[in-house]
């Protein structure tokens, strides 16, 4: 049983840490995409 709780803990914090890195990409992009309209080039 606890091994069982360790790694579905330890595959939370795997989803946890990827959807984290897709959130910081997804505001970097937000971000790109804004500059853009204000300055089209």
């Amino acid at each position: 049983m606890r091994k069982w709780i360790q790694s579905t803990n330890e595959k939370l914090a795997k989803i946890e840490s990827s959807f984290s890195k897709d959130t910081t990409i997804r505001k970097k992009l937000d971000r790109l995409a804004a500059d853009q309209q204000v300055n089209p080039s």
